[in-house]
């Protein structure tokens, strides 16, 4: 059972990073899907970069505070 939280905690912190970097244009998309993106940013992207940044942060202290409670043991 400690695993199936630790995978949920390594999917949060990929997502909540993803959706930061993709957001911020440091993943940069091609074709139809940008223009696509470039709308959806447009409308609601600015409103979405800080929850996806604070979704990354609390994954990652969720993370470090599961691998320590792994070490202790």
């Amino acid at each position: 059972m400690e695993f199936l939280g630790f995978l949920f905690e390594i999917i949060f912190l990929v997502l909540g990073l993803y959706g930061y970097l993709l957001l911020t244009d440091h993943i940069k998309l091609t074709g139809s899907a940008e223009q696509n993106f470039r709308v959806f940013k447009q409308n609601v992207g600015s409103s979405l970069t800080l929850p996806a940044l604070v979704l990354a942060i609390l994954a990652a202290i969720s993370l470090s505070l599961h691998i320590i409670q792994f070490i202790k043991k």
